[in-house]
């Protein structure tokens, strides 16, 4: 039974995902934004209809209220360098502007415990969006590897 376990907890990661990244905010209806998006009908296109129980509702409800209370939600960032040296700061800030000029709108963020300095990339909700991002970025840093980490909830 663990592959149903497993299935049941990628469904429910999918569906925060697309939630949070949505908007949090309840529509008119009270239902999740992921919903109410899905449902809008535009002319010349098919449409989609939801049914389900108003307990995935709530409970959709209740985990998007609790990671913005914890102000965090388990993702992944990109670590593109680590260093300890006496260089390592310019070095940093290098694969910083090295990186921010290939991918412009992917966050940034310097981590700095002297002497040890590390340059993650990224906010990513899913391990497939973290893969796809990495197989971009080896060519430019090929020792660059991806990390679990709770990521700002508020940035998302």
């Amino acid at each position: 039974m663990p592959f149903h376990k497993a299935m049941r907890r990628l469904l429910i990661v999918s569906i925060l995902a697309f939630y949070i990244l949505g908007n949090a905010h309840a529509q008119s209806t009270n239902r999740p934004y992921i919903i109410n998006k899905l449902q809008h009908q535009e002319s010349g296109q098919g449409s989609v209809q939801i049914v389900q129980d108003k307990k995935l509702d709530d409970l959709l409800g209740k985990i998007v209220e609790r990671n913005a209370q914890r102000g965090t939600v388990p993702g992944y960032r990109i670590q593109i360098f680590r260093e300890n040296s006496q260089v390592a700061q310019e070095r940093a800030r290098g694969a910083q502007s090295k990186f921010i000029s290939n991918f412009p709108d992917i966050p940034v963020y310097s981590v700095a415990k002297a002497p040890l300095w590390r340059v993650y990339v990224g906010d990513f909700l899913t391990l497939n969006q973290v893969i796809q991002m990495k197989k971009q970025i080896e060519p430019l840093f090929p020792n660059a590897f991806y990390i679990h980490m709770d990521l700002d909830y508020n940035k998302l």
